[in-house]
């Protein structure tokens, strides 16, 4: 079921989910800038433990409580297969630059453990950081994926070392090789 909130939210779930997202958010005065409501939704989201799918202007509203939970177990198995739930499954493959490849375990297989992860944020499958894939009015995604980042140590300090290291590997071989000294005959 759905249901319109004013001009720019829509709310998906059962009834009774609809009906709690919705008393929740009369209690707030949304400004209209979708980057900044998008934040006070995500907090809404996690303070009160909605579960419906709440849309923005068409696009999900993320619970960094959830992403970050599920994030943290899956770093722990380090085991995709193992420790993907459907959630995370969704937020990655909607929102950081991968397709679904076919379903959740083809996703698994593709990136099966910490390592693969962590290079899928260092560079997506659209070439990009995943922080960088994210557009500007995307507040709530961009304050997720900076903890990921930082989970996965690619994040402040560290990441100009892992920029420079991509940036390397965009360069042709013969390039790589005369910058690391190495003689072309």
């Amino acid at each position: 079921m759905n249901k319109e909130f004013g001009k720019d939210i829509t709310l998906y779930g059962s009834t009774k989910d609809i009906s709690s997202a919705e008393g929740v958010l009369k209690t707030v005065k949304l400004t209209g800038n979708e980057a900044t409501d998008r934040i006070t939704i995500q907090s809404l989201i996690d303070r009160h433990r909605l579960k419906a799918s709440i849309l923005y202007r068409g696009n999900s509203v993320w619970s960094k409580q959830k992403v970050l939970k599920d994030f943290k177990k899956l770093l722990k198995t380090n085991n995709t297969e193992e420790g993907l739930t459907d959630y995370l499954y969704k937020f990655f493959h909607l929102e950081c630059g991968t397709i679904a490849h076919f379903s959740k375990n083809g996703w698994a297989l593709t990136y099966p453990d910490n390592r693969a992860i962590r290079r899928l944020f260092i560079r997506n499958e659209y070439g990009k950081r995943v922080l960088e894939h994210q557009p500007a009015w995307a507040s709530d995604r961009k304050i997720i994926i900076t903890e990921i980042e930082k989970l996965l140590g690619i994040y402040g300090k560290q990441y100009k070392f892992v920029k420079q290291m991509r940036d390397v590997v965009r360069q042709e071989p013969y390039e790589l090789m005369e910058e690391i000294s190495f003689k072309i005959s």
